[in-house]
């Protein structure tokens, strides 16, 4: 698991299900400052927002050592928070300070240009964002102008579809096992948990363990929850009904969002082609010996 150690400037790996944490991207790295949201590209590198001079950054760092590897975007305002790579390949970045959600080209960096414009459907300070299986874009808009929602825009125009989910101070975002959206409650030091199809609130998943000031959340390979905990300079970890379980960290400084393993590079056409071949044959193969059996 990767966490955005914001007042610390870096990105802290912690081995799951538990284990104490050590830096993955060093300290100033690149320019590292104040990083906020993670995640692993298409390409398995790790994507990170910090603040610049004058404009805010997405650092891209070698997935496997940590790397600096190259400044791979500049974002609309100071502050960007959550990214995500959506279906497309491309890079989506939330802008806090601009309450926007800005498109980038997701091998070259190039701004495509606002996906989500400023303040569209009340959209006020977002903090993370992420795709639902229907394709739309769900992003967490804690700012006084929404009232505290989780916003709702078409995926592939960016247009506002409405308030998801309500009565929440949202920050990070994440759906479960299931196809709940799950949500990291700042102000009320919880995470509520909403129907994936409707929005309709479920209750409080889990709020134990001292949690204090949630901000990032991700579930692991074995369906628990990980939530950092922004006060308390901790990540939580809770099962799968939401009971707490332990403590990782402690020596953490202003922890944010967090992303868990990178993800699978999708295969390059040559590559699909081969393995689709590959498959056919084997099919062809367990054919025959089921022919082979039956007569």
């Amino acid at each position: 698991m990767f966490v955005a150690n914001g007042g610390g400037n870096a990105v802290v790996e912690f081995p799951l299900p538990a284990g104490p944490g050590s830096p993955f991207v060093l300290p100033g790295s690149g320019g590292l400052v104040d990083p906020r949201g993670v995640v692993f590209g298409p390409d398995g590198n790790l994507y990170v927002t910090g603040t610049g001079a004058t404009q805010g950054q997405v650092l891209r760092y070698d997935g496997n050592t940590g790397a600096f590897l190259n400044l791979f975007a500049t974002t609309a305002d100071n502050a960007p928070f959550g990214l995500r790579f959506g279906a497309d390949g491309n890079l989506y970045v939330a802008n806090l300070l601009s309450a926007s959600v800005s498109q980038f080209n997701g091998s070259t960096g190039a701004l495509i240009g606002n996906f989500v414009v400023p303040g569209s459907g009340g959209l006020d300070a977002p903090r993370d964002l992420i795709f639902g299986a229907d394709g739309d874009l769900f992003v967490s808009s804690p700012g006084s102008v929404s009232g505290g929602a989780v916003l709702r825009f078409d995926g592939l125009s960016g247009a506002f579809e409405g308030s998801f989910a309500t009565g929440v101070d949202p920050r990070g975002l994440a759906f479960g096992p299931g196809g709940d959206l799950f949500v990291a409650s700042f102000g009320t030091d919880d995470i509520r948990r909403f129907d994936g199809i409707t929005g309709v609130f479920e209750g409080i998943f889990a709020s134990g363990g001292g949690l204090d000031g949630p901000v990032g959340l991700a579930f692991g390979p074995d369906s628990t929850l990980y939530v950092s905990s922004f006060n308390t300079g901790q990540i939580l970890h809770y099962s799968e009904a939401g009971a707490f379980v332990d403590a990782l960290g402690g020596n953490l400084n202003s922890p944010r969002l967090l992303t868990l393993a990178a993800v699978t590079p999708v295969p390059e056409p040559e590559t699909f082609a081969l393995l689709l071949a590959g498959i056919a044959a084997i099919a062809v193969r367990a054919r025959r010996r089921l022919v082979s059996v039956d007569s």
